[in-house]
């Protein structure tokens, strides 16, 4: 369990980034369930943010040819989000749905015919992202379709995603001892990846902190 820390600042910030990468297993599920895929079509990756207030953010992907050869859309979403220390506790509870959808590409979308299809279903929270190194996770994840039955011994879809979250480079804390006086100081965390030779293209700019926390709003 990351620790959990107070701060001086009224207004606490956070930088988060969901990237999609590509996917795989879709064409032998699709062919498995070809009556409910009859027409040639697109697939594209839905997701859903809470934004408080039993509200969500709805993000899509461009579409790509459900025939492609290469599964693969590569796009980022990165949101700044502020909000007072009581809703930046509020993240760990919540999480990010994502949805694999097919849309025909003959369909009306005049005529109302132009609808998508939810072809599997997937939740990842944001606790286990605060609480990886680094605080960001990048994995394949199962696209689970409504009705299992529908696999019949064919693996289920699944997208490549990764998820980060990032606070200001420099904050502002302050932490009590036991027997002393409080003080303030100034406290970095780096990445666990500047540890590494390589370096980090993505951390620059920015420092990890480990939280028990998240957004209520985006």
């Amino acid at each position: 369990m990351a620790p959990t820390f107070s701060y001086d600042h009224q207004q606490q910030q956070l930088s988060c980034e969901i990237v999609i990468h590509q996917a795989k297993n879709v064409e032998e599920f699709m062919t498995m369930n070809k009556s409910s895929y009859k027409s040639k079509g697109n697939l594209f990756l839905r997701c859903y943010l809470s934004a408080g207030n039993n509200k969500k953010i709805q993000l899509d992907t461009n579409e790509i040819p459900s025939t492609s050869d290469h599964l693969s859309w590569d796009e980022s979403f990165s949101l700044d989000c502020s909000g007072t220390q009581d809703s930046i506790n509020a993240l760990q509870t919540s999480s990010v749905v994502f949805e694999l959808r097919w849309r025909s590409s003959t369909g009306n979308t005049i005529l109302g015919l132009g609808g998508s299809k939810l072809v599997g279903r997937a939740e990842l929270p944001w606790q286990s992202v605060m609480e990886a190194p680094g605080m960001e996770i990048e994995k394949w994840v199962v696209m689970n379709p409504k009705n299992s039955s529908r696999l019949d011994g064919v693996k289920p879809p699944s997208v490549k995603i990764g998820m980060r979250v990032r606070v200001p480079i420099a904050i502002e804390m302050k932490k009590k001892k036991n027997n002393r006086n409080e003080k303030i100081r100034d406290v970095k965390y780096e990445c666990a990846c500047h540890r590494h030779s390589g370096g980090c293209n993505f951390c620059d700019g920015y420092d990890v902190l480990a939280l028990v926390a998240a957004f209520e709003a985006l």
